[in-house]
């Protein structure tokens, strides 16, 4: 197989939905690290409890592991119990990756905004030819599924590392981040395979 996006990758709308339509493929489903079976038998988390939740901080030594994964972290404005944080991956000029934790949630969005997409643009998905207008609905469609099923191994990476039962909050953050690294990592593997973390 090939991966997904290979080599210098073009903005086109042809190239965006070729690449879309190929992101969410069983075949480049996101690897979920052969999670135990286990890990799913309980109910999967919704949010993170503790990690940059209610306005905490950021744990530092997770800043230079986010320059290394080339994420962005994304802190809202609110200054209230109710903040909260978010990272954003970037793959190429294909997509972008943004996973929230309150709730656990991803979600994939092409880089070209749909207002820039012209009606009469072409499109190619699943073989079918034809304008942004008729196909856009499939383009839409196939970043949707591949959202839910990300967000699903992200749940699936906070389940595993919530088994050990953490006790305290420090505990708590400690697991939550090392289940974000974990999910982090095969994003980043799986839709880029010869990814090589950047130099800090």
């Amino acid at each position: 197989e090939s991966p997904i996006l290979e080599g210098t990758v073009s903005t086109t709308i042809t190239d965006l939905t070729s690449e879309v339509d190929d992101l969410a493929s069983p075949p480049k489903r996101l690897k979920t690290n052969n999670m135990s079976s286990s890990s799913t038998s309980s109910p999967l988390p919704l949010s993170a409890r503790v990690l940059m939740v209610n306005g905490r901080p950021c744990p530092n030594n997770l800043y230079p592991v986010f320059r290394r994964k080339q994420a962005i972290l994304v802190r809202s404005q609110q200054q209230s119990a109710a903040a909260t944080a978010y990272l954003k991956l970037e793959f190429e000029d294909v997509f972008t990756m943004t996973i929230y934790l309150v709730p656990l949630v991803v979600t994939i969005r092409p880089k070209q905004e749909e207002t820039a997409m012209k009606a009469t643009s072409p499109v190619s998905v699943w073989g079918a030819d034809g304008t942004w207008e008729v196909l856009g609905q499939c383009v839409q469609d196939r970043l949707h599924h591949a959202s839910c099923h990300a967000t699903r191994v992200l749940r699936q990476c906070f389940a595993q590392k919530q088994q050990q039962s953490p006790k305290s909050d420090f505990e708590v953050e400690i697991a939550e981040a090392s289940a974000l690294l974990q999910f982090l990592q095969l994003a980043r593997t799986t839709y880029l395979p010869n990814w090589q973390d950047a130099e800090v």
